[in-house]
């Protein structure tokens, strides 16, 4: 008899093989690169009523324009006939504004507006092997985010910001913050945290190319990087069919590297204190899921380029003290298996719950901004700027 968890590796296996794009990155056009001074080109902004802007049932709290935040989408693109999404295709774009703006990018809205830029994001496909195709498309991805990383830093002036991002919009973060961040004082500066999970973030990056960026290790730290992974406890996190690449800094400069071979920095979502490896159901502050237009779906239903997919109609109310979590075996987040069927719909093999490395944490990630926003004002905009790294 064949076991649950083989079934789902040989229906993950089957769709793996159906993504395969039938040609090499140079033997296809690349799609149109945005305009960044078109308003379409942007799924979240000032001047567009996005859901990025809604807020959990029962949340009352004042909203203040101080601090925005540019946040980085995942991958919603499973197409094969490219290595590279167009930023008008359908079903990928109603995937981020429908799934991704809510439950991740709305997190920060109630401490200043939301910028989200589509971009040419790579194809899922280019996550499962490390070749020069998946490469390519990265960097074409990458060039995207960068051009409208400048536009939102003109757009905000000097004001300081939020780097948010997931998955793949966590890898470009990533590559954001060591091309362009770290390198300009003043925008260095002006970074008060970046939220970047689901991507396995290496430790080698705060040796190799951020010093004055850190790990996220503190509650209050500014000028740092939060990143988590979470699976199933006692689950085996399948780490070994990894072939996704990450970005490393070496002497001779940038390159792509399979991430297998690096260590991920984490940090628990719930404690946010690298002394605090563990947390109970108490701390948890609770999760946030999307209130959709159906009852029930299948994960295919939101990706289909003939059916738009579904339509959420607003954030239900926290569901606090649901989970525990750990930092634990190839320093990945383990945490209690959460309730509800909506936990069930779009988790990968091995008990990885990707796809809600925000939902799961959303109050805990939404109130830890507003303390770290509390810091960073005592340290800059209150007092004299310092120049301690805190």
């Amino acid at each position: 008899m064949i076991s649950k968890s083989a079934r789902e590796l040989k229906k993950w296996s089957q769709f793996i093989i159906n993504m395969r794009p039938q040609k090499g990155f140079e033997d296809i056009p690349n799609p149109d690169k945005p305009d960044y001074q078109q308003l379409d080109n942007w799924l979240a902004h000032p001047e567009k009523d996005s859901k990025a802007n809604l807020c959990p049932v029962g949340i009352e709290e004042s909203k203040v324009n101080e601090v925005p935040t540019f946040y980085i989408h995942p991958t919603t693109y499973f197409g094969a006939d490219n290595w590279n999404a167009d930023v008008n295709h359908l079903a990928s774009r109603k995937m981020i504004e429908e799934l991704c703006l809510p439950s991740q990018a709305s997190i920060f809205n109630h401490l200043g507006e939301v910028y989200a830029p589509i971009y040419r994001q790579a194809t899922f496909y280019s996550f499962l092997m490390s070749s020069n195709d998946a490469y390519k498309a990265f960097d074409l991805a990458y060039d995207d985010v960068s051009t409208a990383f400048e536009y939102f830093l003109m757009q905000i002036g000097d004001k300081p910001f939020f780097i948010s991002g997931h998955s793949q919009g966590s890898l470009m973060g990533l590559k954001l913050l060591c091309e362009k961040i770290e390198q300009d004082e003043h925008i260095r500066k002006r970074m008060v945290a970046a939220y970047l999970p689901g991507y396995k973030i290496p430790n080698q990056t705060f040796e190799s190319s951020l010093s004055f960026i850190k790990r996220g290790e503190k509650p209050d730290q500014v000028h740092c990087v939060l990143a988590w992974d979470t699976f199933l406890d006692n689950l085996n996190p399948l780490h070994h069919v990894d072939n996704a690449a990450t970005w490393i800094v070496g002497k001779s400069g940038g390159q792509w590297k399979r991430r297998l071979t690096y260590t991920p920095f984490c940090i628990n979502p719930i404690t946010w204190d690298k002394d605090k490896a563990e947390s109970s159901l108490e701390d948890h502050l609770g999760a946030v899921v999307n209130e959709y237009d159906r009852k029930a779906f299948k994960w295919i239903d939101a990706s289909n380029a003939e059916n738009s997919g579904i339509t959420t109609l607003s954030l239900k109310s926290p569901n606090s003290k649901m989970i525990k979590a750990k930092v634990g075996l190839g320093n990945l987040l383990y945490i209690s298996k959460p309730k509800g069927h909506i936990y069930n719909i779009g988790k990968m093999p091995g008990g990885n719950y990707h796809v809600y490395d925000f939902t799961l944490f959303y109050m805990d990630i939404r109130v830890n901004a507003s303390l770290r926003w509390a810091s960073y004002k005592s340290l800059y905009l209150n007092n004299e700027p310092s120049t301690a790294n805190t």
